[in-house]
């Protein structure tokens, strides 16, 4: 042990010798491998570096650098455009929707109008007797029998008188040279038959009187029931009005029935306004179909594909178009995923066209025709028949050439002959829901086409209205020959200003109080179907109406009344309601207008003629082909010719009272030789 303690304490002083050396070394040591750990460092670094240069240049067009640029480019466009958005598409959006839910309040209001209307109908109704037709029979019969009753009354009058002169004058003669006792007896007579005769006179008073009370009450019940049937038919109008869109429920239901308003005919005109967001592949769009017989017509999507079918019976006929129904997205926004399908259908001819909504006003390039049996151009359809819209009933029997029976997608306009099918007045109804709002086809939004049937605007007078002058501005495109173009009264003062087609030429009038009336007609017609520009002025007494080149003054005599009461008034284009009380205005042509009106205006003020109430009125004008035309009895309608084969038919339907008349005439007038072709009606 102590050997051991010896040889440690010999290697102490060598131990405190070397600590710092040995320190030293280790420290020598550590820079040594930094340094080689900074080299290695500087190597990676380096291969780094070379490996960020090669991926920033790579020597080709797919360089970091330019792909670097490329997206600050992109980056630059997007920030334009969502500046362009910020500043531009918001803003208009904001707009459109301020008009969309300005349109949803006027719908709103419209739906409570109707329901309030609705109400005042259903009150009106419950105030009349129940057996209404049952108490006038019984009016009619009692003024018969009051008649009947006079018309005896007076024979008796005539038989007393007859028998005075007959029989009592001559026996006054015999008895004139007779005793008196003869004469006070024929005295006695004379004076019973004075009193049978006032007593009759009395009695035919009285019964005269009675069948004037009894005709004055069958003419108020008259008028009543009058007004009543017109209340209904601006409700029913203004119902008509409101658009609704139609699609299936949450359980993808839909069938609901309709009373068509159809009648008989030879041509028909079908339009729908039809998207679909799933992807279903059939749909029945559309069905109608006669109770007692084949006839029908239909439009289904089978594969995609839409297809018309009719049958006027000679059998089923089937139209398929090419154009492939896309899917649109959930929110059914894509306007070019929106289709515009049209069936035509003249005689045995029909024709069927698929167009997107954005092309609805071109022409359809791929447009199918076809023809069913010559001879069955008739189709029997009325408001008796079924009327289906999705799915058909379980029970009932479908044509078998029909290949789809339930409803996809969404629905949000049918025209059926040119009358809008309100989606919402149904007869029966199994799910169903509504969906959005449709695109339409573009349109000018400051023309206005009139159909003529009961259309009318109603808008409010303009606010900065002047009493003492007033001026209207509108162009108007027509073939009518009498129609109302504009017209605002006050009943009250039995003040007005009319704008009115009468035989062609334009009529503008104004009265002032219940006398002072200025009338100004044109020379010319202008019922020619092209535009024609109206200036119609009044400023005090003067009145001026500028009709394209024509220019017509007048002045209603001095000391009149120089105000227009009408500031409370409302202003009508194109036609009135029919609860509107006409009569009063005997001197105004109150038809309703078929054709176009655009850039109207009062005064400065520019009116929108759909911004508050209208019916049978919508934007654009387009021309449309008018498959009725009716005549006063020495008109006439002149077409263009069309060549006929050997083997052809044409037909056409026509009401009258008349019991002779020339119906069609084609002839080769002028030619020697020539041959005509006429249809006449005739009593014999």
């Amino acid at each position: 042990m102590r050997q051991v303690l010896h040889l440690a304490g010999l290697f102490n002083a060598t131990r405190d010798v070397a600590e710092y050396p040995l320190k030293a070394a280790k420290v020598y040591q550590k820079i040594i491998d930094a340094l080689a750990a900074a080299e290695d460092a500087a190597k990676k670094a380096n291969a780094a570096a070379e490996r960020a240069y090669k991926e920033a240049y790579p020597g080709t067009d797919d360089a970091l650098t330019k792909r670097a640029r490329k997206a600050k480019q992109r980056s630059e466009e997007l920030l334009e455009q969502a500046k362009d958005i910020r500043d531009n598409r918001v803003p208009e959006l904001e707009r459109e929707l301020a008009k969309k839910k300005y349109r949803l309040d006027i719908i709103t209001d419209d739906i409570t109008n109707g329901k309030r209307n609705l109400d005042l109908i259903n009150r009106a109704l419950d105030m009349l007797p129940k057996d209404l037709s049952g108490i006038l029979r019984g009016v009619e019969a009692k003024l018969r029998n009051i008649l009947e009753g006079l018309e005896d009354t007076h024979r008796r009058i005539d038989d007393i008188d007859r028998r005075t002169a007959a029989e009592l004058m001559p026996k006054l003669e015999r008895l004139k040279a007779g005793t008196t006792s003869g004469l006070e007896n024929l005295t006695k007579i004379i004076d019973q038959a004075k009193s049978d005769i006032r007593d009759a006179s009395r009695l035919a008073g009285r019964a005269e009187e009675i069948a004037e009370r009894v005709n004055r009450l069958h003419n108020q019940m008259e008028l009543n029931l009058k007004e009543l049937k017109d209340r209904i038919l601006l409700a029913r109008q203004k119902a008509a009005s409101i658009r609704v869109s139609l699609g299936t429920d949450r359980s993808g239901v839909c069938m609901r029935s309709y009373e068509p308003n159809i009648q008989p005919s030879i041509s028909n005109n079908i339009i729908l306004n039809y998207a679909i967001k799933d992807e279903a592949r059939d749909c029945l769009l559309f069905f109608i179909g006669n109770k007692r017989s084949d006839d029908f017509m239909a439009v289904e999507m089978v594969d995609r594909k839409i297809r018309f079918l009719w049958n006027a019976g000679g059998g089923t006929k089937m139209l398929a178009h090419s154009l492939n129904i896309e899917t649109n997205d959930q929110q059914l926004l894509k306007d070019s995923q929106w289709y515009k399908i049209e069936v035509n259908r003249i005689g045995n001819v029909a024709t069927l066209t698929v167009k997107r909504i954005p092309d609805g006003n071109k022409p359809d390039p791929f447009e199918i025709s076809d023809s069913s049996l010559e001879g069955f151009n008739r189709m029997d359809l009325n408001q008796d028949s079924y009327f289906f819209i999705g799915e058909l009933p379980p029970d009932f029997r479908a044509p078998r050439e029909l290949r789809s029976r339930s409803f996809a997608g969404c629905l949000y306009e049918l025209t059926l002959d040119g009358k809008q099918v309100g989606l919402w007045n149904f007869t029966t109804n199994k799910g169903c829901d509504g969906c959005k709002e449709g695109a339409t086809e573009p349109k000018d939004p400051s023309t206005f086409q009139f159909k003529g049937e009961d259309s009318y605007v109603i808008l409010s007078q303009i606010k900065r209205y002047d009493k003492k002058k007033y001026l209207v501005s509108l162009q108007f495109k027509t073939f009518d020959e009498d129609a109302l173009l504009f017209f605002t009264a006050n009943p009250l003062t039995g003040d007005f200003v009319s704008l009115a087609l009468k035989d062609g030429k334009v009529t503008y009038q104004f009265n002032m109080g219940t006398s002072t009336r200025l009338s100004l007609t044109t020379k010319n017609k202008y019922n020619n179907g092209q535009w024609v520009r109206i200036d119609a002025e009044r400023e005090k007494l003067e009145g001026v109406l500028s009709v394209a080149d024509e220019y017509l003054e007048g002045r209603v005599p001095s000391g009149s009344q120089t105000a227009l009461e009408l500031s409370d008034s409302e202003l009508y284009f194109g036609g009135v309601t029919p609860n509107f009380t006409t009569h009063h205005w005997p001197s105004v042509m109150f038809k309703p207008f078929l054709g176009c009106i655009k850039d109207a205006q009062i005064d400065t003020t520019p009116l929108n003629l759909l911004r508050m109430e209208a019916f049978g009125v919508d934007t654009g004008c387009r021309e449309k082909t008018l498959k009725v035309v009716s005549f006063k009895g020495n008109g006439y309608l002149e077409l263009n010719s069309e060549p006929l084969k050997e083997d052809a038919d044409f037909s056409f339907t026509f009401k009258t009272t008349q019991s002779d008349a020339l119906l069609l005439l084609s002839t080769f007038e002028g030619r020697s030789g020539s041959v005509s072709t006429q249809l006449t009606l005739s009593s014999t």
